[in-house]
């Protein structure tokens, strides 16, 4: 038996798997890792993380190269691809991030959100044709929901006892200052009333986004579809521009996930 990093016991088998979810997480925010490297970002042994890396290589889903690192494996991306024809949410939602992205020339990103952790992280993109864009790895990892654009839109369609369970576990916003629900409620009701979240150098400096949350046939929130962007010196009747087409995005999504 092992100690996970919670104090769990944990059987050799669910460290295995856990170990491997962790490899996979990290290919998302960098395209290769060297062993030492790799085990220093997820404070994992060594030994145990190079047996992983080797068994993921034999099975085609990484590639080892001749310098000892680690790249994603042919299996790997086709699996990825796969997943994402199939899967509910992505499937609904393409052809909306795809027009969106065409109207507005700007990158568009879906996230998806997690009702056990609150959080909220990308799961497709369609990038900006500007040579200067708004980075995929800037939502590739879980987030919390009241720090960006990109959750605010989730955050503001939540029903009123998720609201609750989320601000009962301390919440700080960008410079380090208590956050609370009452604090906090003007700045859901603004969203509400305007259709889409949406924030200026609140997360990343320089860069404006916007959001508008996707539900499913049961009302419940999926995610949002988010459109962000480095500022350009544009007009705020552009920012609203982009914010309809974020919410007319999420809106068709919505109604293809069966959501009326």
């Amino acid at each position: 038996m092992t100690e996970t990093s919670q104090g769990e016991t944990a059987t050799p088998r669910r460290s295995s798997v856990r170990r491997t979810a962790q490899v996979m997480s990290a290919f998302t925010t960098q395209s290769r890792w060297g062993v030492r490297e790799l085990a220093g970002h997820l404070e994992i042994p060594k030994s145990g993380l190079h047996r992983t890396l080797q068994e993921l290589a034999t099975e085609s889903l990484l590639v080892a190269d001749d310098d000892g690192t680690y790249e994603l494996g042919g299996d790997m991306l086709r699996l990825a691809g796969g997943l994402l024809q199939t899967a509910s949410l992505p499937r609904a939602a393409r052809p909306h991030i795809r027009r969106a992205r065409d109207v507005t020339s700007e990158s568009v990103f879906l996230v998806a959100y997690d009702d056990g952790r609150q959080q909220i992280v990308a799961v497709d993109t369609v990038m900006s044709p500007h040579p200067i864009q708004f980075l995929w790895s800037a939502l590739s990892e879980w987030t919390d929901l009241h720090l960006s654009a990109s959750g605010l839109g989730v955050l503001a369609a939540l029903p009123p006892e998720d609201l609750e369970r989320y601000f009962s576990v301390p919440r700080v916003d960008g410079e380090g200052n208590a956050l609370n629900l009452a604090a906090f409620t003007p700045v859901l009701e603004e969203v509400r009333s305007r259709g889409w979240a949406m924030t200026r150098s609140q997360r990343i400096a320089g860069s404006t986004g916007v959001s508008a949350a996707v539900r499913d046939g049961r009302g419940d929130v999926r995610g949002a579809v988010v459109i962000a962007w480095p500022d350009r010196g544009g007009s705020a009747a552009d920012a609203d521009s982009i914010g309809r087409a974020a919410a007319e995005a999420a809106s068709k999504t919505s109604a293809a996930l069966g959501w009326s």
